[in-house]
C-alpha cells in the first residue's frame, strides 16, 4: 500500500514513543532529488518536461484530466523544481511484468493510462496492461512508452497537451524525473543489502548442486573474495577454487 504523499516543510508525524535526545525528521528527507537510476522509481515522483520555460510537470486534476503545467516561476529549473500541488506527484510502483515497468498512480488513487490512439487519461482504479509503462534510461533523461502499444509519452512544444503516440524518442519524449530523498536513500540501501545476500546465496547454490562431502561455512574472507570476483567478472573460477579447497565438489579434478 502506498504511503501518503509528503512535501518539503510538512510537519513530521508525532510518535507516541520518543527516545531521549531524538530530533524531528529533517525536511531534506522529503526534498526532491534527480532520479538517476531505475532503482529510484519506487515512490512519489515528478515527471518534468523541458518543452517550456520554466519546465512543465505532468499534472492530474481533480477531474482526472492529464496535462502538463508550467511549474514555479521564471527562476525554476529542472534541478530546483518542487511540487506545489498533489496533482503533480505520481506514485511509481515497479511491476513484475518487466524490470523497467512501472505503474503511475495519481494522488486521487487513479492510474495513468493511454488508449489505442494515444490519448492519455488518469481514470482507471486498477492496473492492467494499459496502465503499464516501460521506462527507458538515456543520457539526457528518461523516456516512457506504453507497454500495450510501444508508443512513447510525449509533451507538445509550448502547450499543455499530453500524448502517447510517438514512434521515436526526440526532445518532446525525454523527461526528467525527481523523487523524494528518502526513497532514493532506501533504494541505495536495498541495492547494497541485495549484494550482501547474493554472494552467500550463490555460494550455497553452487555447493548444493555439486556437494558430495558436506558444506563448509562461508568465512568473512571467502565472502569478500566472492564479492571481489563478482566485480571482476570471474566469480565462477573463484567458486570452483573454493569447492576444491573444501573438497565439496565431486566433479572438480
Amino acid at each position: 500500500m502506498s504511503k501518503r504523499l509528503r512535501f518539503k516543510g510538512d510537519a513530521p508525524k508525532k510518535s507516541k514513543k520518543r527516545k531521549s535526545g531524538s530530533h524531528s525528521a529533517d525536511s531534506s528527507t522529503y526534498e526532491p532529488l534527480e532520479v538517476d537510476s531505475l532503482d529510484d522509481l519506487n515512490g512519489p515522483i515528478l515527471i518534468l518536461s523541458q518543452t517550456t520555460e520554466p519546465p512543465s510537470v505532468l499534472f492530474c486534476s481533480e477531474k482526472l484530466a492529464v496535462s502538463f503545467k508550467v511549474l514555479g516561476d521564471a527562476a525554476t529549473t529542472i534541478k530546483t523544481a518542487e511540487p506545489d500541488n498533489v496533482g503533480q506527484v505520481f506514485q511509481a510502483t515497479k511491476l513484475p511484468t518487466g524490470e523497467a515497468r512501472v505503474s503511475l498512480k495519481s494522488a486521487y488513487d487513479r492510474y495513468l493510462t493511454t488508449d489505442k490512439i494515444g490519448i492519455v487519461t488518469c481514470s482507471p482504479e486498477a492496473v492492467g496492461p494499459s496502465e503499464e509503462w516501460e521506462v527507458v534510461k538515456r543520457e539526457d533523461g528518461f523516456a516512457m512508452s506504453a507497454a500495450m502499444s510501444g508508443k512513447f509519452l510525449s509533451a507538445d512544444d509550448g502547450s499543455s497537451a499530453v500524448r502517447a503516440d510517438s514512434d521515436a524518442i526526440g526532445f518532446r519524449e525525454v523527461f526528467h524525473l525527481r523523487c523524494q530523498a528518502e526513497f532514493k536513500h532506501k533504494a541505495k540501501k536495498g541495492k547494497s543489502a541485495s549484494k550482501e545476500v547474493d554472494a552467500a546465496a550463490l555460494d550455497f547454490e553452487q555447493l548444493k548442486k555439486f556437494q558430495s562431502y558436506g558444506r563448509a561455512a562461508l568465512s568473512p574472507e571467502d565472502l569478500l573474495a566472492i564479492k571481489r570476483a563478482q566485480k571482476r567478472g570471474n566469480v565462477n573460477e573463484v567458486l570452483i577454487e573454493r569447492r576444491e579447497k573444501i573438497k565439496a565438489d565431486k566433479f572438480c579434478k
